[in-house]
């Protein structure tokens, strides 16, 4: 509502409609990136427009302003975001048509351009892809229409946490589900390592925080194959913290992070990017506190079927005949192994028997004894097969044979 006159009397304003099935699952997202410009004037730092003050004086030094015309804003995120629309808000004070011709960009991809309408102090441009519909990005940039200053008072952007990056096929499986930690500190709850919000400041809210050494887990409430786990660090203090923290799906090791002084975030690969298969996630830091600003799961969207088709054989390669000389038969990417035998020679005599790769429950090694020819491995595979509680950890299938 505005008016061009100096008086405005409202007694009743009333916004008549329903709720959105898709627009309320969508967060706010910008406060995670890290904002630059190509130049400042006017003292509007990039860092403004992502401050979370709406306010269109510049007096109030919450937009971001660039010293030269023709200049660009630009958005990085640590790890590519989904992108459904970008939100941007102009000055009010001042020169509000400036706006006009300034280009929004995802990576590459040109969302839209900025048409300056009279009165209008917020602009939101859509992004969708015309292959997949769905945008994955690290970078939001946004240039300036020509000739002009570029001056941003507030950009948000808008992202589905649910959404399946179409580069991978993956779904981020750890957003708001249940969550747990061994102790709490500072009010460092476990479920702040999966509410969206990966901003590396604690004051911000974002971080999960233990009392001492100790483990997070998220329960993902289904058994799906989970292919690789992202973690946002802490970024104002503490960072070396995550050096050595242990990644598990179930009991399987992913593996152990390596703390990067120049890096904010650490992605961990489970089962050799085939993917481990499990319902619970857990990070464990055996050494000091464990402090986790975000927390994503990356795995298949549908679970992993409990009851499946029967399963078909896999035949190894022949091994040579040296002496503990391997045959491996492998299955298919999301299958796992229901038997593990060795095909030719009796075990004790002309093989030391064959044994189930223990990372990723979906490799069958058989082992060849001395003075044998050789030996081949067979494999009985199936997809999604699950079994509880075998000797050698949740989800993966007990040892044919053991030597």
């Amino acid at each position: 509502v505005s008016t061009q006159s100096t008086g405005m009397a409202l007694c009743e304003v009333e916004v008549i409609g329903k709720l959105s099935t898709t627009r309320g699952q969508y967060i706010n997202v910008a406060s995670d990136g890290a904002a630059t410009q190509s130049s400042t004037g006017w003292n509007g730092v990039a860092t403004a427009a992502i401050d979370g003050n709406n306010s269109g004086d510049m007096a109030t030094g919450s937009c971001a302003h660039t010293g030269a015309v023709d200049g660009w804003w630009n958005l990085h995120f640590p790890e590519a975001v989904n992108v459904q629309s970008v939100a941007v808000y102009t000055r009010t004070d001042c020169c509000q048509e400036r706006i006009n011709g300034a280009k929004v960009y995802a990576d590459e991809m040109l969302c839209g351009v900025i048409r300056y309408v009279q009165g209008q102090l917020v602009y939101r441009i859509k992004c969708e892809s015309e292959a997949s519909g769905t945008v994955f990005a690290s970078d939001i940039r946004i240039t300036a229409g020509p000739g002009q200053f570029l001056a941003l008072c507030e950009v948000k952007v808008f992202s589905d946490p649910l959404a399946v990056n179409p580069g991978e096929g993956l779904v981020n499986l750890a957003y708001r589900k249940p969550t747990s930690q061994s102790s709490t500190e500072w009010g460092g709850e476990s479920e702040r390592a999966v509410d969206g919000n990966e901003a590396g400041q604690w004051d911000s809210g974002a971080c999960s925080h233990t009392a001492g050494p100790g483990w997070w887990k998220v329960n993902l409430q289904d058994d799906y194959i989970v292919h690789r786990v992202w973690i946002k660090n802490r970024e104002d203090c503490c960072a070396d913290r995550i050096n050595g923290v242990k990644v598990y799906v179930e009991d399987v090791l992913c593996g152990v992070v390596q703390f990067d002084p120049l890096s904010s975030s650490y992605s961990i690969t489970c089962g050799d990017g085939q993917g481990v298969v499990g319902d619970t996630v857990r990070l464990v830091n055996d050494h000091t506190y464990l402090t986790l600003c975000e927390v994503r799961v990356w795995g298949d969207q549908d679970p992993v079927s409990s009851e499946p088709p029967g399963g078909q054989d896999v035949i190894g390669e022949m091994s040579s005949d040296e002496d503990d000389a391997t045959s491996t038969a492998s299955c298919a990417p999301g299958e796992v192994i229901t038997s593990c035998q060795v095909y030719t020679g009796k075990v004790g005599i002309l093989s030391d028997g064959a044994r189930i790769d223990p990372t990723t429950g979906a490799s069958c090694v058989a082992f060849n004894s001395a003075g044998s020819q050789g030996v081949i491995a067979r494999a009985r595979c199936s997809r999604n097969l699950q079994v509880r509680d075998p000797c050698n950890g949740p989800k993966l299938i007990k040892y044919t044979h053991l030597y």
